[in-house]
């Protein structure tokens, strides 16, 4: 799981007594996460990483997760390696699960524009300032992922949470660079 956080998305996987594996930004937050996830008798490796930097070896993962990290990445160029970089992790017949900020999403709307792609987060929480890559309708994640991933399925799930609008494009791959 790319920026898994504090592995809730590692939880399902492990009660299958799959092998676990997490990618956090900050090795403080991995070393949390590692203790948390050791807490409750879960068996999982958390490294410090980014989108583009995965420690681990090539053709490592049968399934690479990555739950609204890629749009961290700042331009077309880091969005290209980050995608890249997923490949080089997952196993030949390997599947990404992706999902990011979709064009109807609050965080979205209230961006201001940068560029092509490239948004700052303006209004909304703690990211205030920070650059994005934003992806603004599913022909545009599909033309990215095509570059790289084979079998591409798409989709998009719009949310209400309270009076938030959240809005996430999403995609299952498998990796065809092997």
């Amino acid at each position: 799981d790319v920026g898994c956080g504090y592995g809730n998305n590692l939880l399902p996987f492990a009660r299958e007594k799959c092998a676990c594996y997490g990618v956090e930004v900050t090795g403080e937050i991995a070393e949390k996460t590692q203790s948390i996830l050791n807490s409750f008798g879960i068996d999982a490796a958390i490294k410090e990483g980014r989108n583009s930097s995965i420690p681990f070896e090539a053709d490592f993962f049968d399934l690479c997760i990555s739950l609204n990290a890629l749009h961290y990445e700042k331009n077309e160029e880091q969005i290209m390696n980050a995608l890249k970089e997923y490949c080089r992790v997952l196993k030949p017949d390997g599947a990404l699960y992706l999902s990011t900020v979709g064009p109807g999403h609050d965080i979205y709307k209230k961006a201001k524009v940068m560029g092509s792609h490239q948004f700052q987060i303006q209004d909304y929480d703690f990211r205030d300032g920070e650059q994005y890559f934003y992806f603004s309708d599913l022909k545009y994640l599909e033309y990215y992922l095509k570059q790289f991933f084979a079998d591409i399925e798409l989709g998009q799930v719009t949310e209400k949470l309270m009076t938030f609008d959240l809005d996430f494009l999403i995609a299952v791959c498998r990796n065809k660079l092997n």
